[in-house]
């Protein structure tokens, strides 16, 4: 299971940051008589738009299986809305008082889809909540939010995101270094879940600190390692020969320079470059985390790459 997925929050004291507006919609709900029935979350993506709906809902009293998600890029039509309206206006079968309809991606909607929307926000039945979650709420006409209580959710803090990774990294189990979690909650852009994508492929990652690689100056790397890197990076069963060809012209070549030369190049890839190297990262770690064999280095080194090649 995606580990976003698996360490989603059920509650509001399980959310990171967002203090305020937790706080706020503790204040709403403490009053039941008087609750609104029409909510938007707006902030950029994964900072807990769609949870903050989720746990809403239930909240109000709704049972998982009187919730109703919806993209709405898939409803954007007239007809799709309201169809989906008119199925919302019966109570849920199985004994819930009170349905909700969570739609996500807000702004995907048309003019005339929130027309056809309107009425029904302004004069809910009694049973039906409207949550509304965006990452661009400016788009979302004007009319509409008047009619909306509006949370806008900002990017969580560095220091939060931080002790959320510690906790995770207790609880999971996970072997990378404390001081790698810094970085990680730094590059997350204020987003659990890009969080948690970076840290997931990195589980094993025991003997190895990516801080201190990723701090490594460029310069103990000879420059014309880089080929050597690169073609080992982007591997094809055809590269082999040509990779061991490029070895065999460094006989004076260190083999741990060339060892955390490799996780350094690899390493930044992962964390600066593109996303897609994720899997490319995890490989490399997995080979070359370990230090070459003290009297056979180069020879340790070639096997290493041997196993990692063959994958």
């Amino acid at each position: 299971m995606d580990l976003s997925e698996k360490l989603r929050p059920h509650t509001f004291n399980e959310i990171v940051g967002h203090k305020s507006i937790i706080s706020a919609l503790k204040r709403i709900l403490a009053d039941k008589d008087l609750l609104p029935h029409s909510y938007l979350f707006s902030g950029p993506s994964g900072v807990g738009k769609t949870t903050l709906a989720r746990i809403l809902a239930r909240e109000v009293g709704c049972k998982s299986y009187s919730i109703t998600e919806q993209d709405a890029v898939t409803q954007s039509s007239v007809d799709a809305m309201r169809e989906l309206i008119a199925n919302l206006r019966y109570p849920a079968l199985g004994g819930s008082p009170y349905r909700a309809l969570i739609l996500d991606e807000a702004h995907a909607l048309t003019a005339a889809t929130y027309q056809a929307l309107l009425k029904d926000i302004e004069a809910p039945p009694m049973h039906l909540f409207y949550i509304f979650c965006t990452t661009n709420v400016s788009v979302l006409p004007k009319i509409l939010m008047t009619r909306l209580h509006h949370f806008p959710l900002k990017p969580i803090g560095t220091e939060d995101i931080l002790q959320y990774l510690y906790k995770v990294k207790i609880s999971e189990n996970f072997k990378i270094p404390d001081e790698s979690l810094l970085m990680i909650a730094q590059k997350s852009d204020g987003s659990i879940r890009q969080a948690l994508s970076y840290l997931s492929p990195l589980r094993d990652s025991t003997e190895l600190d990516m801080t201190e690689i990723l701090n490594t100056e460029a310069e103990i790397v000879p420059e014309n390692f880089n080929s050597l890197f690169k073609a080992i990076c982007e591997k094809s069963p055809n590269d082999t020969p040509a990779i061991l060809a490029l070895i065999r012209k460094m006989p004076y070549a260190n083999p741990e320079v060339l060892r955390k030369g490799l996780l350094w190049y690899a390493t930044r890839r992962y964390f600066y470059g593109d996303p897609m190297d994720t899997c490319l990262h995890l490989s490399i770690l997995k080979y070359f985390s370990k230090p070459c064999h003290p009297e056979n280095g180069m020879a340790d080194f070639i096997h290493k790459l041997y196993q990692y090649l063959d994958t």
